[in-house]
């Protein structure tokens, strides 16, 4: 996404927040320090926000189940994917 701050996140970009997040949450950074348009756009942070809710989620799975995976359940950095519309639909199903 160019300066744009009129325009909203796509979901490419989310995502990519997302990873970026991990070691800002560790320096105590919050969500709208990311970019200049989640400091502003409440839809784009809700949207962000979800995200990072979603993978705490599928973290603490995971971490309830040290072994692997549950039968054919795809891994997190798939899941990842599905969440952040970065998947075709044959791939989501």
């Amino acid at each position: 996404m160019e300066d744009s701050r009129n325009e909203h996140i796509g979901e490419a970009e989310l995502a990519k927040l997302l990873e970026q997040s991990r070691s800002r949450m560790e320096l105590g950074q919050g969500d709208a320090d990311l970019h200049p348009h989640l400091a502003m756009c409440g839809v784009c942070l809700e949207h962000f926000q979800e995200l990072t809710s979603l993978e705490r989620k599928l973290t603490s799975l995971k971490s309830a189940n040290p072994g692997g995976r549950y039968h054919d359940c795809p891994g997190t950095d798939i899941w990842r994917e599905i969440a952040g519309g970065l998947t075709t639909p044959e791939q989501t199903l």
